[in-house]
C-alpha cells in the first residue's frame, strides 16, 4: 500500500537523529533486543523519502553531537532558553528531542 502524506510548504532539509551503540549495559540491551538496527533502518527509510520523495537534503545528527551527556531535564531548560514555548504543547521527551535536534542543526543549541 502507498502512504499518502500531505505537507504544507517546501521541505527542503530533513534532520534526522542517528542512531548510536552506547557501551553500557542499556546500549548492550538495545542493541540485542533489535531496537538499534530496527532505528537504523527507520533513519535510513527516513533519508531515503527526503531524498527521492521530497528532493530534500538529509543531515543525519549524531546523538553525541546535539546534546552529549547532558541529562533530559537540562536539554529542556536549554530549549526553553531558546525558544519561546508558550505555544508549543511538547507531549514527550521525543518532541523536546525534535526541538533540541532542529536548534543544532541551525547552529543554535
Amino acid at each position: 500500500d502507498e502512504v499518502y502524506i500531505e505537507f504544507e510548504g517546501d521541505i527542503t532539509t530533513v534532520a534526522c537523529e542517528m542512531p548510536q551503540f552506547f557501551n553500557t549495559r542499556r546500549g548492550f540491551d538495545t542493541a540485542a533486543g533489535g531496537d538499534l538496527t530496527e532505528m537504523s533502518y527507520c533513519v535510513g527509510c527516513v533519508s531515503g523519502f527526503a531524498d527521492y520523495k521530497l528532493g530534500a537534503k538529509f543531515i543525519p545528527v549524531p546523538v553525541t553531537k546535539w546534546k552529549g551527556q547532558l541529562p533530559k531535564p537540562v536539554v529542556i531548560q536549554r530549549i526553553k532558553t531558546l525558544v519561546d514555548v508558550s505555544k508549543l504543547s511538547p507531549k514527550g521527551s521525543h518532541d523536546w528531542d525534535a526541538c533540541g535536534i532542529g536548534l543544532f542543526v541551525k547552529g543554535k543549541f
